[in-house]
């Protein structure tokens, strides 16, 4: 009986969701104008829209305060934070851009699910902007962090600890005459 608050807390603890993946987004290539571009951002792998729209012919989602690093041609590295990374999705595939740029790129889908809901999906995309040769190319990859033990493996840690110091209390010692 005594145990059972500290059960029920540790159960509530073993039910919390895991947090998304961090993905790294990698841009390399050139812009509307025909200059060359190299940025990078980094997003959840499943982010929460600030904004977004449904259509059957054309859909999209938009997320707001996203820091992009800008690495110029002449070594210079800039940052901005953009207030309005946009990915869509029509019936010739998707794309991605950000007014601060001016630069929208088309290609790929770069999601799966609604775009209430979107999962980002890893790998190497080439991007268009017109025409039929690609001008840049994107590279989606999961930021590794530390090896770090989900909520529910530790409710299951310290249950097991808990299991084993009430069976050694409770242990009764056998005593030969």
């Amino acid at each position: 009986m005594k145990m059972m608050p500290l059960a029920l807390l540790l159960a509530s603890v073993a039910m919390a969701p895991a947090q998304a993946a961090l993905f790294h987004f990698d841009v390399a290539g050139q812009n509307v104008s025909g200059v060359d571009v190299h940025y990078s951002f980094d997003l959840d792998s499943n982010p929460t829209p600030t904004l977004f729209e449904e259509d059957p012919s054309y859909s999209f989602f938009q997320i707001d305060g996203v820091s992009i690093t800008n690495y110029a041609a002449n070594g210079a590295i800039t940052s901005i934070t953009a207030d309005d990374l946009q990915f869509f999705v029509d019936v010739t595939g998707g794309a991605f851009g950000n007014t601060s740029f001016t630069n929208y790129y088309f290609g790929y889908q770069l999601f799966s699910g609604p775009v209430s809901a979107p999962m980002f999906e890893l790998g190497s995309y080439d991007l268009y902007i017109s025409g039929e040769a690609p001008v840049a190319q994107l590279t989606i990859t999961a930021v590794s962090a530390g090896a770090v033990p989900e909520p529910a493996s530790w409710a299951m840690m310290l249950i097991g600890f808990g299991a084993i110091g009430s069976t050694i209390r409770r242990r009764q010692t056998v005593r030969f005459a």
